[in-house]
C-alpha cells in the first residue's frame, strides 16, 4: 500500500509519458496527453497527484463517450488502457453513472433493439451481446428474455419474410414471369 504522504517527483524526460517517482524510485508512467496541463513541473503529494488522476481520469471519459456508447465495462477497458489507478476509474464510473451520460441497461437495450429492426433471432443478438458489450453469458440471456418481447420477435420474423418474398419475386422475374403473375403467386 502507498503511504499517501510521500511526495511524487516528476520527470518529464519521456517522448510520450511522464515518468513519475516515489522515494526516488520509479512508480509509474502516464500519458503526456492527458497529463501535460495538469502536473506541476514540481513534486507533488501523493493525495494532491490521485486527486488530479481522479479529474483527468473522469475528464478523459467523458470525452470518450463524446464520441460512441460504452458500457461501463467497455469504458473500464479503454480507461485501464491509459495506465489510470484502478481508484480512479472507478470513481470516473460512478460520476458518469451519477449524471446519467454511462447507462449500461440502456446500451444494452438499444443494442437489442438494432439486431432486432435487422432481422435477427434471439440465438444471434445474446451471442452479440457477448461479443460486442463484452457481457457474460448469463447477463446476455436475461437481457435478451427481459427484453426480446414477442412484438420484437414478430418485426423480425416480418423482415424476413418480406426478404424472402423479394428474392422469390426476382428469381421468378429473371425466369420470364410478368410481374402480374408473381403477384398473384405471391
Amino acid at each position: 500500500m502507498i503511504d499517501n504522504e510521500q511526495v511524487i517527483e516528476i520527470s518529464w524526460k519521456l517522448e510520450s509519458d511522464i515518468a513519475l517517482f516515489q522515494d526516488e524510485a520509479f512508480w509509474k508512467k502516464v500519458p503526456k496527453s492527458l497529463f501535460y496541463r495538469n502536473l506541476p513541473k514540481k513534486p507533488i503529494w501523493l493525495e494532491s497527484y490521485m486527486e488530479l488522476e481522479k479529474k483527468v481520469c473522469s475528464s478523459y471519459a467523458a470525452s470518450l463517450l463524446v464520441k460512441r456508447s460504452y458500457t461501463s465495462h467497455m469504458l473500464a477497458s479503454k480507461l485501464t488502457e491509459k495506465r489510470f489507478e484502478p481508484s480512479s476509474i472507478e470513481h470516473a464510473i460512478q460520476l458518469l453513472e451519477k449524471y446519467g451520460y454511462l447507462n449500461d441497461e440502456k446500451r444494452v437495450i438499444a443494442s437489442i433493439e438494432k439486431y432486432v429492426r435487422s432481422g435477427y433471432g434471439p440465438a444471434y443478438i445474446q451471442a452479440k451481446l457477448q461479443q460486442t458489450l463484452k457481457l457474460s453469458y448469463e447477463e446476455a440471456r436475461f437481457a435478451v428474455h427481459d427484453h426480446c418481447t414477442y412484438d420484437l420477435i414478430d418485426h423480425a420474423l416480418e423482415i424476413a419474410v418480406s426478404k424472402v418474398k423479394q428474392k422469390t419475386y426476382a428469381a421468378l422475374y429473371r425466369r420470364g414471369f410478368s410481374s402480374d403473375q408473381i403477384n398473384s403467386v405471391l
